[in-house]
């Protein structure tokens, strides 16, 4: 009689990954036959595909920030765009790093097949206001300030961090003054000790997270908050839309990035209408003017939707030398090689 099998000792590959919005640092291994199983078995449903993939990469993360204890809280954690960049490192462990491409010349028209590699095509283009980003640039500030000019929107981010850190100070202080009133300061400083670095420990030191624009709209004059959306709030919203109904899903997925609306009526300072419900969100959107929703979606791409990773290599045609640009879209690429492997 044979033993138990109990599975087999397997050093994985691994891949570090930076997310690009939040400037976290992961390491991710290779999917298992069973993960890309579950994965292929998923595709056709966009709500159950989006459920599993979160929960592959959450198994594959060999590594994490010490704040993120679980799977809930990771999702609260991680910007839709901080996923692609995970995806990338599960591809980049579990697939080919070079395949073919069979493209065509837009300007000849030409056809031709080029092998290319995947990890060469990729473009890194972090938020200014992560804690990566902050650091190294004060660093590049005070090591060489004449080859490091002034970044207004840096600064601005750094200011922002200041003024939090000064209102946890003033938070701190207050707390220290209650302590001498209970004269148990022996024992409350240990506490305090603990408190701080429990702080460094379990805070996210981004703010993309937090971060609202207000906007007003052109047409209608109403004020939208705009945001960048996290992968736990896009399973949520899966909630609100029958299963299978690929329009209203679309449409919950682009007011994603609505916080909240606000009315108000001429000469007055406070809105006299507040619209934060998820569902009335999407029965307000719906009724927006075309241009207000185009303006909208302007303001997420210049406040966070330019932020991420891309795929791109430009490739000259063979017979009219002409040099064209090749984008694709991690997403669509990751689950492509999942379908036919």
């Amino acid at each position: 009689m044979s033993d138990l099998f109990t599975g087999f000792k397997i050093e994985y590959p691994e891949y570090t990954v930076v997310t690009p919005q939040s400037g976290l640092f992961y390491g991710i291994r290779a999917l298992n036959v069973g993960e890309a199983d579950r994965l292929k078995n998923s595709i056709t449903i966009p709500s159950k595909a989006t459920d599993i993939i979160n929960q592959v990469i959450w198994g594959s993360l060999i590594t994490k920030p010490k704040f993120i204890k679980d799977y809930e809280q990771w999702k609260k954690e991680t910007t839709l765009r901080d996923r692609e960049s995970l995806m990338f490192g599960l591809y980049m462990t579990s697939f080919p790093e070079e395949r073919d491409f069979d493209l065509k010349c837009s300007k000849c028209g030409e056809e031709t097949t080029l092998n290319l590699n995947i990890e060469n095509m990729l473009e890194f283009i972090p938020y200014p206001g992560c804690q990566m980003m902050k650091e190294q640039y004060r660093f590049a500030r005070a090591t060489d300030p004449y080859e490091t000019p002034a970044d207004m929107e840096m600064e601005q981010h750094i200011a922002k961090e200041k003024i939090s850190k000064a209102k946890k100070t003033k938070k701190k202080e207050e707390d220290d003054a209650i302590t001498f009133i209970d004269d148990v300061e022996d024992e409350k400083e240990e506490n305090i000790e603990i408190k701080e670095e429990v702080i460094e420990e379990t805070e996210n030191p981004t703010n993309i997270l937090t971060e609202r624009i207000k906007t007003v709209m052109p047409v209608s004059k109403v004020v939208a908050y705009v945001k960048q959306p996290t992968i736990y709030e896009e399973q949520e919203i899966f909630k609100f839309a029958p299963l299978g109904n690929k329009k209203n899903t679309d449409l919950l997925n682009e007011t994603l990035i609505i916080d909240k609306f606000e009315q108000y009526e001429p000469g007055n300072k406070k809105p006299s209408m507040v619209v934060s419900d998820r569902r009335d969100i999407l029965t307000a959107y719906q009724s927006l003017p075309n241009k207000d929703k185009r303006h909208l979606f302007d303001v997420f791409k210049n406040s966070f939707g330019q932020y991420g990773i891309e795929l791109k290599s430009n490739w000259n045609c063979p017979s009219c030398n002409n040099e064209n640009e090749l984008g694709l879209d991690i997403v669509t690429q990751f689950f492509r090689m999942v379908a036919t492997n």
